[in-house]
């Protein structure tokens, strides 16, 4: 088992391989100020659904994660900010990592050969655009008269609430 370490002291090393180290393949840890931008990681389950598995299946280009270069697709997250993800649904794990709090991200992977095929799903290519230096209003703030929708997906597939600037909600079937 060998571990890469980023600033992490001998006491933090023994324990994470007193933990872990039974497991195949490389022990990474991440320490990343948080930033303005966000981490930028979309993360999948095992294929085997038996198994709980939160895996690196994405980058946004523009995420702190793809920036930082030390991430790979298929990376899987054992602990974030000292909290276990290893063995959690990668639902879980996202909706976990989006609330913390703090200045920076303490994380610890796991690298090895194989784990791209474990993946619930393939690598991810295309991303949203939430992540871009440039909003849409301000592409588009040059035409007269623009206005903002914001559309928001409700509990039916096929409905749909338009809220207008006024914040007056209509229902669209579509």
């Amino acid at each position: 088992m060998e571990v890469t370490s980023s600033a992490t002291t001998n006491n933090e090393l023994e324990k994470v391989q007193k933990k872990y180290g039974d497991m195949r393949g490389e022990l990474i840890f991440i320490h990343m100020v948080k930033g303005s931008n966000k981490l930028g990681l979309s993360l999948a389950g095992n294929k085997d659904r038996t198994k709980m598995s939160v895996f690196v299946c994405g980058m946004h280009p523009k995420g702190l994660a793809a920036k930082d270069g030390r991430f790979r697709i298929g990376d899987e997250l054992l602990e974030v900010n000292g909290v276990v993800v290893y063995g959690r649904c990668h639902l879980n794990a996202s909706a976990m990592i989006k609330s913390l709090s703090g200045t920076a991200y303490k994380i610890l992977l796991l690298r090895r050969e194989g784990a791209i095929e474990e993946m619930a799903v393939k690598p991810l290519t295309q991303f949203p655009s939430e992540l871009d230096e440039e909003a849409t209003e301000d592409k588009y703030c040059h035409y007269r008269g623009m206005h903002t929708v914001t559309v928001r997906k409700v509990i039916s597939i096929h409905s749909w609430f338009v809220f207008s600037l006024k914040k007056t909600p209509l229902l669209l079937n579509v």
